[in-house]
């Protein structure tokens, strides 16, 4: 079993995609001695992330990310054990969204299986498809 927690957050005012870019890319190193993965998803100021592995070190490292100052409105969506991590290959992936669509697809992650929720949904699918094959996941 792995722990997951995902929450979203609002960019402060004058953080942008360069800032979030040196977020994941430092944030990637941390993690892997962390044996922690996870996805750091934009769009526009709106933030969310998913952060998977051992519960104690999940909930350390949100804690550090709840304090920091480049973003506020810090929410969390959903915690939970699943069966297995979603981004066993990132330690951080990013990625900053085109269309409002991709964030409906990363709120699917709060919830069931990210396939089951999609399979019911042709809009989602659809979306999903451009999705992974930009994030390199297809």
């Amino acid at each position: 079993m792995v722990f997951r927690l995902i929450y979203s957050s609002k960019s402060s005012e004058g953080v942008g995609e360069s800032d979030f870019r040196a977020i994941a890319m430092f944030s990637a190193l941390n993690n892997l001695a962390r044996g922690v993965t996870g996805l750091l998803l934009t769009h526009n100021d709106e933030i969310m992330q998913v952060l998977e592995g051992e519960e104690s070190e999940v909930r350390a490292l949100y804690n550090t990310i709840e304090k920091d100052k480049r973003h506020h409105s810090v929410k969390v969506i959903a915690e939970r054990e699943v069966e297995k991590t979603e981004f066993a290959n990132w330690s951080m992936g990013y990625r900053p969204l085109e269309t409002p669509i991709d964030m409906d697809i990363f709120f699917a992650l709060s919830r069931e299986s990210l396939g089951d929720v999609i399979a019911e949904n042709s809009e989602l699918q659809s979306a999903a498809e451009n999705f992974a094959e930009k994030s390199g996941l297809s």
